[in-house]
């Protein structure tokens, strides 16, 4: 910080993992909606084999979305001083 101080760099406060520029926090909420899509498990098993399955089958146009919002999402972020966005 003292750093970006000294070459009069702004900067804003906000949480270091915002969950709003974290993609990873979308992915694994998409990913869990599939594998829990029909209900719980009756086996750790089947659970995993679950995963597999749906980890397979997941649709990567998702990951390119996230990342193409991902400007426009740290825009936002940053009009709200750091604080948590809708999206």
């Amino acid at each position: 910080m003292g750093f970006l101080a000294s070459q009069r760099v702004n900067t804003i406060d906000w949480p270091s993992k915002s969950p709003d520029l974290n993609i990873m926090e979308d992915i694994w909420a998409q990913l869990c909606r599939l594998v829990y899509a029909d209900g719980q498990f009756n086996s750790k098993a089947a659970l995993i084999a679950r995963i597999k399955l749906e980890g397979r089958k997941f649709d990567s146009k998702l990951i390119k979305k996230l990342y193409s919002s991902f400007y426009k999402r740290l825009r936002k972020v940053v009009e709200a001083d750091g604080g948590l966005i809708e999206r």
